[in-house]
């Protein structure tokens, strides 16, 4: 499969309406793509299909504008990068793709903020990253959501694609301000699968905690457990501070 992991340009957080045709597409992709996950692997999220559909389009906008996160998106098609000079062309062929998978990462964070009970996206609306600069003996935390690669597209590389992306991404910009990196990840236990993925790809066990998983259908809400899963980087100290 011809395929690309594409990271999402920031729009001007006033074009996040849905007057903008552009922004108002690209909700509609993503909110599309939301859907398709809960409904074909319901287990993997603490949100349910039945929540998330009642949502209007607005919330995903919502989503999309906040600024400390970054939303990473595999596509059927190879499309070149994102730059000033082809802004439209891009987004052209970004939303006349297929959209195969998703995640995002946010942050910084306060490591002590980040629990399994709460959307990082809510948290990380109301902060201004910009304004944090911690030494380098400090590590800056970020989180991985909403993983989701498409069923028919799995055992593809995808999956560690989205991964190796998202943490490159949190990575360029701790390093930026002269910080380790921390990003953290949480898992069901019960999806073996993810959790062995997310090993391959660096990230060690350093903790388990309760949470409720929203009601799904006919069925009840129910009580979980979410393995923590953290990967770290050192600031390299050849790059000076």
């Amino acid at each position: 499969m011809n395929s690309t992991v594409v990271k999402l340009p920031k729009l001007r957080p006033e074009d996040y309406t849905e007057s903008s045709e552009a922004a108002r597409r690209l909700a509609e992709k993503t909110r599309g793509l939301r859907l398709h996950a809960l409904k074909t692997s319901p287990d993997a999220f603490a949100s349910s299909y039945e929540d998330e559909v009642q949502r209007d389009l607005s919330h995903t906008l919502e989503r999309l504008k906040t600024h400390n996160a970054n939303h990473l998106f595999a596509v059927d098609r190879a499309i070149d990068p994102w730059t000033e000079q082809n802004h439209d062309v891009f987004f052209e062929e970004l939303l006349s793709a297929t959209f195969l998978g998703s995640m995002v990462i946010v942050g910084p964070l306060p490591r002590e903020d980040f629990t399994a009970k709460k959307d990082p996206l809510s948290k990380g609306e109301d902060r201004d990253s910009t304004k944090s600069h911690r030494s380098s003996s400090e590590a800056q935390h970020y989180v991985l959501n909403g993983t989701f690669v498409d069923p028919q597209a799995r055992r593809s590389g995808l999956g560690r694609r989205l991964i190796d992306a998202a943490v490159a991404t949190g990575q360029k910009d701790a390093f930026s301000r002269g910080c380790d990196f921390l990003c953290t990840v949480l898992v069901d236990s019960e999806n073996v699968a993810a959790e062995a993925l997310y090993k391959r790809a660096g990230f060690f066990v350093s903790g388990e905690e309760a949470y409720v998983q929203r009601p799904r259908g006919e069925l009840k809400s129910m009580d979980r457990v979410a393995i923590k899963l953290e990967l770290r980087r050192s600031f390299p100290a050849n790059l000076g501070c």
